[in-house]
């Protein structure tokens, strides 16, 4: 039971890791017409982003 809950973990850790590259790539090369857009589309991405990094984290220090 011990090594289903172990492998569990570190696949939500890989997960949360591959979500916070994902979002950083994605605001790294957004592309809109107006820059208002832009600008939120960058904050939604960076929210994202930070979030996957902070359950990167707390799975990591589990």
């Amino acid at each position: 039971m011990e090594n289903l809950l172990s492998a569990l973990e570190v696949n939500a850790m890989l997960l949360a890791l591959a979500m916070f590259i994902t979002f950083v790539v994605l605001a790294a090369i957004e592309r809109k017409e107006d820059r208002d857009q832009l600008v939120m589309a960058r904050i939604e991405y960076a929210f994202f982003g930070i979030s996957s990094f902070v359950a990167f984290l707390v799975f990591w220090l589990i």
